[in-house]
């Protein structure tokens, strides 16, 4: 092994070094070798209990359960584990640090939670707030203060945020009213994030699109989502924005981006066809994760090293099983009898 060279190069020398200087010389000890590192795999979503969703995360496969609920989104800073989602009973709108709940403040109508991202002492969490006539205010709370992204009258959505810096990037979509010559009007969602509060739109509103994930890396802006080139019924492309410019990601309809990351040069995101196929694309190129014979889906990506873990479910002839993809092999969470899945994903290595 090259390590028992090295030891034995040190032996050689330190042998060599007595002999020429005689029997008084003495070699410094090698230092210890380091352990090699730890790995950690969290996901989050939820099981049921045959009545209810049970709040769920695990930790290397273990199991940790909060409560009545579902999990949406997680992140791991240093030991701290936070997740965030429906909490069930103590509310729609909950983030959790080390299983102990906070609970946000919402409006008298709820609201809806679908990210949380950590930087520093401070904890973000994006979603939406509901107002009258079930129309949705795009909102992410900071420590727990709320900051309104939209006003109305349009429904809008925050599906997930990210922090760079001082820079808060929130992405979503927001419906709105565009006239189409030379007398029509249509109204649908369009893709766009918010950076600081500023919207920056990434499609018309002439076809329905939706942004589902942001991802910051330098300068550039990732968003990962889908858009129609119709208004026809299931239109949606998977397709993904580099500082506003699009990349469709399949020639199929029915098909969307769910989650985005970038690692060093190379686009990873996940995805999925229809209501059968779980997949990712590396850098545009497709792996199918499963074969279409049952019900599946990738809702979020990560990438550790050279390993990609990918979050989801496979509901199939066998069970109802969350779990993840580690490089394309399927890593179960539950035992399958009852109904689950994973939303969100995280890779702690130390």
């Amino acid at each position: 092994m090259k390590f028992d060279l090295v030891i034995s190069a040190h032996l050689a020398i330190g042998i060599s070094s007595m002999l020429a200087c005689g029997s008084g010389s003495s070699q410094a000890p090698l230092p210890p070798t380091p352990p090699p590192p730890v790995t950690d795999v969290y996901a989050a979503g939820f099981v049921s209990n045959g009545s209810v969703d049970v709040a769920t995360y695990w930790k290397n496969g273990t199991p940790v359960t909060l409560g009545p609920g579902t999990l949406y989104s997680m992140f791991v800073s240093g030991d701290d584990v936070y997740v965030a989602g429906d909490g069930g009973s103590l509310g729609p709108a909950v983030y959790w640090k080390n299983g102990v709940p906070v609970t946000l403040p919402v409006g008298a109508h709820g609201a809806q939670v679908n990210s949380i991202f950590v930087s520093g002492n401070d904890v973000y969490v994006a979603g939406g707030e509901f107002t009258q006539g079930f129309l949705s205010v795009a909102t992410y709370w900071k420590n727990g203060v709320p900051v309104l992204l939209t006003n109305g009258p349009e429904a809008a959505l925050a599906w997930s945020i990210f922090v760079s810096g001082t820079d808060v990037y929130v992405a979503g979509n927001e419906t709105k009213t565009v006239f189409v010559p030379p007398n029509t009007y249509t109204d649908y969602t369009v893709a766009q994030y918010w950076k600081n509060g500023t919207p920056v739109e990434l499609t018309d509103g002439t076809a329905p699109a939706t942004a589902f994930a942001i991802f910051v890396s330098g300068a550039d802006v990732y968003v990962a989502g889908d858009n129609c080139h119709t208004a026809d019924l299931l239109c949606n492309i998977a397709t993904y924005w580099k500082n506003g410019t699009p990349t469709e990601l399949s020639n199929l309809t029915n098909t969307l981006a769910t989650s985005i990351v970038v690692s060093g040069s190379d686009v990873y995101v996940s995805g999925r066809q229809s209501d059968n196929i779980a997949e990712y694309w590396k850098d545009n190129v497709l792996t199918p994760l499963t074969d279409g014979t049952s019900e599946a889906t990738a809702n979020q990506i990560a990438v550790s090293g050279s390993d990609v873990y990918v979050a989801g479910a496979d509901w199939n002839a066998q069970g109802t099983f969350a779990q993840y993809w580690k490089n394309g092999t399927p890593v179960r969470l539950n035992d399958g009898t009852q109904k689950a899945s994973a939303f969100s994903i995280a890779v702690a290595v130390h």
